[in-house]
């Protein structure tokens, strides 16, 4: 049963791995960039599979067919994309054998730092996961509730989003509840530990991968300070605990930003990076409806970015390889919504008259910002706030030279405040009561955002010794 559950993930993960090592820039090395690629195969692998199982079932595979033939197609694909890689003669060891950035004393402490609160933090978080495994109440009252009648329903599945059960957010997206099922499947048993092992996956695939990314667009110091000050952010743990999907949705955020600014720096691989993040950013709206407006934000920031730089006669060419991306989630996200999803409870034509009476009503203004202001200054549960931590930082190291040329900044000072203004605007129309929904929501809103914030920042100081991309793999 065990090897079985455990199966369920590493076939998916493995398959995209392997698919990342064919198709990332820089030669035919494996261990090349290994850190990152091996914290977006988390991602990719859990979200594809997700979303295949999701098309299974809807053709009328359920229980123990979806997963024999799931599994048959993911072996399938591993030793097809094996035998590709062995063909074109990839090898492990990797193409870099330069220095590393930053001094090495300074690099080598916070070596030991970050690792030592790495392991100090999995270990915690497994120790309390046994002592709550069934998560806060949105893990066991909508996501978990809902992979159990994914799981036992059989081919009555689709009652699992019928507005009779009384489940509240029946149009939220599947990747969660739909992994948690085909796991549950794999191993015939429903065993609590999935959704442990789903949101220790994503919590530090997210602190994995800002290391990885900063120590490869600048250097391992840089990505050092940036993983251990996330890990440093209270709310992160927290929230990894309750098994809701605002870690995965921040985490897909994150991987986006990565593979543009990624995009902008290396000529060669600039439309592999952007299938990649059109990827991701389908992945982010089948994880959550926040999600949604992360993928309206990604293509109209780029849009505008795209015309300011080269005019609108290259829109479409530039923006096709994110578009092909998009497209391989997009049909389970139409599907699901077309077919499955009712009303969202915010966003009604019940309550349209309502909703814009209340735009037009300064006292929620003051209390939205009161509410956010107030919860800024507070983010580490009212010790040392993170944000409090930058702003020395800033002063310390000051802005790096070449930041008006890094395009993922470009794209996250669009991306961040339009995501920011569009929870504002749900808070404006929200029929239920605002301080109430300010109160249950507003950590976690800021979470999503948070990762690709400490991501953007980071890119824009300086690092110790010049922001040069290092070459051992993290």
């Amino acid at each position: 049963m065990m090897f079985a559950l455990v199966l369920s993930f590493l076939l998916p993960v493995c398959a995209a791995f392997l698919l990342l090592c064919l198709v990332w820039p820089g030669g035919r090395h494996v261990r090349t960039d290994i850190g990152t690629k091996v914290c977006l195969a988390v991602g990719i692998g859990i979200g594809l599979s997700s979303c295949l199982f999701f098309i299974l079932m809807n053709i009328g595979l359920t229980g123990r067919a979806a997963v024999i033939v799931d599994g048959t197609l993911q072996v399938i694909t591993i030793i097809a994309l094996a035998m590709v890689m062995v063909s074109r003669g990839f090898t492990w060891s990797s193409e870099h054998h330069g220095k590393r950035g930053g001094p090495m004393d300074i690099v080598g402490l916070l070596t030991i730092a970050f690792y030592f609160v790495l392991l100090v933090q999995i270990f915690v978080f497994i120790a309390l996961s046994f002592s709550r495994p069934h998560g806060g109440w949105d893990a066991w009252a909508i996501w978990n509730m809902r992979a159990r009648f994914l799981a036992r329903a059989g081919a009555d599945w689709r009652e699992a989003f019928s507005p009779t059960l009384g489940v509240p957010h029946l149009d939220y997206p599947c990747l969660i509840p739909m992994s948690i099922a085909r796991a549950w499947l794999y191993g015939n048993h429903e065993s609590p530990i999935i959704p442990v092992i789903i949101s220790l996956l994503f919590t530090f695939s997210t602190v994995g991968l800002m290391v990885s990314a900063l120590s490869l667009l600048k250097n391992r110091y840089t990505g050092l300070m940036a993983g251990l000050v996330l890990m440093g952010t209270p709310v992160l743990f927290q929230q990894s605990l309750l098994q809701y999907a605002d870690i995965p949705l921040a985490y897909y955020i994150l991987s986006t930003l990565v593979l543009l600014t990624l995009h902008g720096r290396d000529a060669p691989g600039r439309k592999r990076y952007l299938i990649l993040a059109g990827l991701m950013t389908g992945l982010s709206a089948w994880t959550k409806n926040e999600g949604l407006l992360f993928l309206v934000a990604i293509l109209f920031s780029y849009a505008i970015l795209v015309v300011f730089r080269k005019g609108r006669g290259a829109l479409w060419p530039q923006s096709f390889p994110i578009l092909a991306g998009l497209m391989i989630v997009l049909p389970a996200i139409v599907l699901l919504k077309a077919h499955f999803a009712s009303s969202n409870e915010v966003v009604s034509p019940q309550n349209l008259d309502v909703s814009a009476k209340q735009l037009f009503e300064p006292a929620r203004y003051q209390d939205i910002a009161f509410g956010f202001i107030l919860r800024i200054t507070s983010y580490g549960d009212g010790r040392l706030s993170p944000f409090a931590v930058l702003i020395p930082l800033l002063f310390l190291l000051g802005l790096d030279p070449g930041y008006r040329s890094e395009r993922g900044l470009r794209t996250a000072a669009l991306v961040l405040p339009f995501m920011f203004m569009g929870y504002v605007m749900v808070y404006l129309i929200t029929p239920n009561d605002l301080g109430w929904h300010i109160l249950t929501s507003r950590d976690r809103l800021l979470l999503h955002l948070w990762p690709s914030f400490l991501f953007s920042f980071f890119l824009l100081v300086k690092s110790t010794e010049g922001d040069v991309r290092s070459s051992t793999p993290c």
